[in-house]
């Protein structure tokens, strides 16, 4: 609508509109470079997250994202927050490394943990843990 608006020969004085949309991107491409060299200090400093970033440069995370992007830098990671589900499977594997030592068969570790013979072999595949029991 802008573009129309510089073009149609209707509107008086396209000079001046063209003059202010430059200063209004020139303006913009000034406050990404500030904001860019700020996002590049706190990389270096690695002290901020991209939540905190985007805070204190009042913008969206994503606008953080593109500019560490840009610059090739990365700033400090986030909490990452442990659901339950998640516990509960660290803790059955936790378990599971324990019960690899003593022996006993696959099923019957599966029946310990309340879970299925396959989960049971899925979570051995994936720990890497050596069974000393049944051989199967």
């Amino acid at each position: 609508m802008l573009k129309e608006a510089l073009n149609n020969p209707l509107i008086p004085n396209p000079e001046k509109w063209r003059k202010a949309t430059a200063f209004a991107q020139a303006r913009r491409d000034q406050l990404t470079k500030e904001r860019r060299e700020r996002v590049r200090i706190y990389a270096e400093e690695g002290e901020v997250t991209v939540a905190e970033a985007a805070s204190l440069e009042r913008c969206v995370q994503t606008t953080i994202r593109a500019d560490c992007q840009v610059l090739g830098v990365r700033l400090k990671a986030g909490m990452i927050k442990v659901t339950p589900y998640q516990a509960d499977i660290a803790a059955r594997r936790e378990m599971l490394e324990e019960l690899a030592k003593t022996g006993m068969t696959r099923q019957a570790a599966s029946v310990e943990l309340g879970v299925s013979e396959a989960t049971v072999r899925r979570d051995l595949m994936i720990m890497k843990i050596t069974w000393l029991g049944d051989g199967r």
